[in-house]
């Protein structure tokens, strides 16, 4: 494997797929942040809520993971197209709803686990294309 395809010990698949993980971890922490914020502030006004979101724990390890993903995506573009990289990030959609369901408590609808069948097998019909490691 050349220098191109790794960067920091991860080939570009790799990259995108630590890239979707962080998107949802940070997704999550937003809405810890979010959902605390609320119960805090209730009654109060506006600013009051983003007050307590921005002196959220959750939202600094929201915006962390999101550097993270960011540079793990940029990693993945040294050699994934774009017109295959961006299509499979939005697995990220599907992580998220998962990982909504186990760690905030969510329900999952018959709906949305339809749509994360359909986006896995779209995910699945574009990955069949050959990727560069």
């Amino acid at each position: 494997p050349s220098a191109m395809s790794h960067f920091m010990g991860f080939s570009a698949t790799g990259a995108l797929i630590a890239a979707v993980c962080f998107e949802a971890m940070g997704q999550i922490c937003f809405k810890l942040s979010a959902a605390r914020a609320a119960a805090t502030t209730a009654g109060h006004s506006g600013l009051a809520f983003a007050y307590a979101v921005m002196r959220s724990g959750w939202v600094v390890a929201g915006i962390i993971a999101y550097v993270f993903e960011l540079f793990l995506w940029l990693a993945a573009l040294r050699t994934l197209p774009l017109s295959l990289a961006y299509p499979l990030l939005t697995t990220s959609y599907c992580v998220v709803a998962i990982g909504s369901h186990f760690v905030l408590k969510e329900s999952l609808s018959g709906r949305t686990v339809f749509g994360i069948a359909l986006i896995t097998i779209g995910a699945a019909l574009l990955s069949s294309h050959p990727m560069p490691s």
